[in-house]
């Protein structure tokens, strides 16, 4: 495939997932023009996720006239995926990923969400893209690092209004890869939260209810154990003394 590479502004890594979204509707929120950057690294998800990013800048095309003010580059790598871990972590990804969006622009936007792992990874911490930044010259920005994930779903729901939810529906953050979200996975319950926070309908969003899996328990112990702390601790609270009064759960 060919890339014809020019010089852009602000280069948003995007992964057709929330946190990348939430990011592209914050710039534009702030009326910046905006090209994306989607990176195939063949991991087992990828095949799904490449999918999504292109059928979303398409949506996002028809309701935002992207390609009057953005470009979407659509980057092969697949080979990295060789080195995909069990719990779908490739490490210094996100180094890898910043290097390549170097190349595209001078300001590039990461989406690591404030506490989105239970075991966080090195190369998603403050201080690594401070060195990035020195590392590969350019400048580094996580808008959504202040963010929940259901305010990251807020952000959205407020830039798309009416056609936010079908928006929504067409992201995809799981690491099973399959064409539907599993429900089995992190990215599944952070989901799950995220859309119940904002009042949200998932029946239908998921194979199975997340919470009732092994991961999703592991979450709601957290939860009652206070090991969430901060607004992403209020939210997960909210959200479940919520299912519990409708009795969901």
């Amino acid at each position: 495939m060919e890339v014809i590479v020019e010089k852009n502004k602000n280069i948003v890594l995007f992964s057709g997932g929330i946190d990348s979204l939430a990011t592209y509707c914050l710039l534009r929120l702030m009326g910046e023009s905006v090209s994306l950057l989607y990176v195939d690294l063949g991991t087992k998800y990828s095949v799904k996720e490449r999918n999504v990013a292109q059928d979303l800048v398409g949506k996002i095309n028809a309701l935002d006239n992207f390609y009057s003010f953005g470009k979407f580059y659509d980057l092969p790598l697949h080979w990295i995926g060789l080195f995909e871990q069990e719990d779908a972590e490739i490490k210094n990804r996100n180094l890898l990923l910043l290097t390549i969006a170097s190349f595209f622009g001078k300001d590039i936007f990461i989406s690591l969400e404030n506490g989105s792992q239970i075991n966080p990874s090195e190369d998603r911490s403050d201080d690594f893209l401070h060195s990035a930044e020195g590392l590969i010259k350019i400048k580094i920005y996580n808008l959504v690092r202040c963010f929940t994930k259901g305010e990251e779903v807020g952000v959205i729901l407020e830039y798309f209004k009416d056609k936010a939810l079908d928006i929504l529906k067409s992201t995809y953050s799981c690491y099973a890869g399959g064409n539907e979200r599993c429900g089995e996975c992190p990215a599944c319950v952070r989901t799950f939260f995220a859309l119940k926070f904002n009042n949200i309908n998932t029946e239908g969003w998921f194979v199975v209810n997340p919470l009732l899996t092994e991961i999703g328990q592991t979450y709601i112990k957290r939860i009652r154990q206070g090991y969430y702390t901060g607004r992403r601790g209020e939210e997960y609270t909210k959200v479940l003394d919520n299912l519990y009064k409708e009795d969901l759960l």
